[in-house]
């Protein structure tokens, strides 16, 4: 049974008190067993437009769960996306403050950069790299606004895929001048190479996610815009620092992007 429009905004007001006072909260699935992730998706456009309403803008996307495994420990087949705010874009080398955050990790991710509209249903590898102005190196900030990152699959996009910020690296790169699933990384905290990967394992290759992304959002009747960032999933795993450390991902022809917290 589907939530009631009330039920839909009382809990995106729970999601975003609980972000706005970094006091986490019990999964909705908790008390709606049958939530459905149409629900959780409801619930994140509730919020969206609340923050929109009080002067936020959508600058882009993110796309998480892009590998089987952990779609598969929260009971779902597909990837999730949630909305990137203005507000929450840095440049490389910023200082997150971890004191705004609940308990933040960091991702390392190729991100889009789109030069036309796409919309789908129907959109394609092909048709996506040709709305694809370049890629940049990212960072993404998740946090989690459930108790001790416990959440089940339709909980996530509810807490707008666990979104919380965005860094962007210096250098915009053809996708021509780029093999997208061999593009390799050295992803380091502290100075210390905790993992390498390539971005392969983002779904086989990045660009899918942009195609994922623009076919779900047309389910709302919406679209990816000329100027929008997609990040596209995470390359490799999670890092957890704290204040007084930092993060970096080095590319293979992206070149690296980094953050300190504080």
């Amino acid at each position: 049974m589907a939530l009631s429009d009330k039920q839909v905004q009382a809990f995106a007001a729970r999601m975003q008190k609980a972000r706005e006072t970094r006091t986490p909260v019990g999964p909705i699935t908790a008390e709606v067993p049958g939530l459905t992730m149409d629900d959780g998706y409801r619930v994140q456009r509730a919020m969206l437009q609340a923050r929109m309403r009080a002067g936020e803008r959508v600058a882009g996307w993110k796309v998480g769960l892009t590998s089987a495994a952990p779609r598969a420990e929260l009971g779902i087949n597909e990837p999730i996306g949630g909305p990137i705010f203005a507000s929450t874009i840095y440049a490389t080398g910023a200082a997150i403050d971890t004191a705004s955050l609940i308990a933040p990790g960091v991702e390392a991710e190729i991100a889009f950069i789109m030069k036309d509209r796409l919309a789908g249903p129907g959109v394609t590898l092909g048709t996506a790299l040709l709305a694809i102005e370049g890629a940049v190196a990212a960072l993404e900030i998740v946090d989690c606004r459930y108790r001790d990152w416990k959440f089940k699959g339709p909980d996530a996009p509810a807490d707008s895929a666990l979104g919380a910020g965005f860094v962007a690296g210096s250098r915009v790169v053809p996708l021509a001048d780029l093999d997208l699933p061999l593009e390799g990384l050295v992803w380091e905290q502290n100075g210390q190479i905790m993992a390498t990967a390539t971005a392969a394992e983002v779904g086989g290759t990045p660009l899918a996610s942009v195609v994922w992304l623009a076919n779900k959002l047309a389910e709302w009747d919406m679209a990816l815009h000329p100027g929008d960032v997609v990040s596209a999933g995470s390359v490799s795993k999670i890092l957890r620092p704290r204040a007084g450390e930092s993060v970096r991902a080095t590319f293979t022809r992206l070149g690296s992007v980094s953050a300190r917290f504080v």
